[in-house]
């Protein structure tokens, strides 16, 4: 993650996110051709390491959109993602029921790697062949999709959160680690990579539980994963609308948390599917609104690359846990619904808690400004950018 953010400026995107999920696809069609555990293992190490480099996405668009409008286009973006849990149910579904050993000479598990891996190689190669490079990288050159009025226009946009021409800078790699912003964006995103980690895990079990087959129980899957596509597009468009992050957050963690107390409390199958639906609706959107939140109230591309690659980080190892936490006591899983549901609730606590930060830091800068405009002073930051003094310039405002 670490490299793939920070030095994105220096690959280009379609580069990185084309070639990564191609990359990622090879790797996926490969598994499906193992024989052993340890071929097994370093095949997995290898999608792993080409699912990191695609998770520039999100900085990406921060490049192209003003503060107002990275949420919704992040959540069009990863509407795929609920797209792609509704579909590899369908498709298990259809592969389950007619590509069989018998008939294909292939187990169903390996025909679903061999066609979910294609797919994402041909995805890989049209955004490597489409997807254009930084908008500052396009002015003076020719592009089939844009003109120059146009990434001129796209500049001053985003001028007011972006640098023209911002390179690495190690500097600020080190405020990010020194920022306490930085722990508590990753909190966030922790909470909701245990959670995403975890719903695989128990989401076939209370399906099973209306009385389909195993096969049938993929056709049923597809179902959380419609309502999170609408629940996700719809919040994060509101949510851009009224230029507010935080209390959508919460909004997201609360449908998350309403979920895993209808577990812990109702144990019939029926209401195991409304929770599933109020927890990846609230997982989805929290995701979404998340990787926003912390893009627009980061200044400073360096800070805001190292600060998401650090968010990463928790949240792949929050994942990991989450896997031992329901690694037993199925089907009620109690002990790792308790703890990722007290992680939804640590969420709501640090979401109003940063809110609340960010509306004193807005009101500290407006007096510091109006203090100096008291004495006839220009504040030393008006003469420095962005990438020299990050979020912490006095013009920079948070989003709350």
């Amino acid at each position: 993650m670490f490299p793939g953010s920070v030095f994105m400026r220096a690959v280009p995107a379609y580069l990185q996110l084309g070639f990564a999920t191609a990359a990622f696809g090879s790797f996926v069609c490969a598994m499906s051709a193992a024989r052993n555990l340890s071929t097994l293992y370093a095949l997995r190490f290898l999608v792993g390491v080409g699912q990191a480099f695609v998770q520039i996405s999100g900085l990406y668009l921060t490049l192209w959109y003003t503060r107002r409008e990275v949420a919704f286009r992040g959540a069009i973006i990863f509407s795929s993602a609920t797209l792609a849990g509704a579909f590899s149910g369908l498709i298990a579904y259809a592969v389950g029921d007619t590509l069989t050993v018998g008939n294909s000479g292939r187990a169903p598990w390996q025909w679903l790697f061999l066609i979910e891996g294609v797919i994402a190689i041909a995805f890989g190669l049209v955004a490597a062949a489409l997807l254009p490079r930084y908008p500052d990288r396009l002015q003076h050159t020719k592009h089939w999709l844009f003109s120059q009025a146009e990434i001129q226009l796209v500049l001053e946009r985003t001028a007011a959160w972006n640098t023209k021409g911002a390179k690495t800078s190690w500097r600020q790699v080190w405020t990010t680690l020194t920022d306490p912003k930085s722990y508590s964006f990753a909190l966030l995103n922790s909470a909701t990579g245990l959670t995403l980690s975890t719903t695989g895990v128990f989401l076939p079990t209370f399906i099973k539980q209306l009385g389909y087959s195993d096969v049938n129980a993929q056709l049923f899957s597809v179902i959380p994963y419609a309502f999170a596509f609408a629940a996700m597009l719809t919040i994060s468009y509101i949510s851009d609308k009224l230029n507010l992050k935080g209390p959508f957050m919460v909004c997201g963690f609360a449908m998350s948390a309403t979920g895993y107390i209808v577990l812990l409390t109702d144990h019939t199958a029926l209401a195991g599917m409304v929770a599933a639906c109020l927890i990846i609706s609230g997982t989805y959107t929290s995701i979404v609104l998340g990787v926003a939140w912390l893009g627009i109230n980061n200044a400073g591309f360096t800070k805001r690359a190292s600060t998401w690659a650090l968010a990463e980080v928790f949240a792949q190892a929050f994942a990991i846990m989450g896997i031992q936490l329901y690694g037993k006591g199925s089907p009620r899983f109690i002990t790792g619904h308790s703890t990722v549901l007290a992680f939804q609730v640590l969420a709501i606590i640090v979401a109003v808690a940063m809110m609340i930060a960010f509306r004193h830091l807005n009101r500290k800068r407006d007096r510091i400004l109006e203090e100096y405009a008291a004495r006839g002073e220009a504040h030393p930051h008006l003469e420095r950018t962005l990438e020299e003094e990050c979020d912490f310039h006095v013009n920079f405002r948070y989003t709350l």
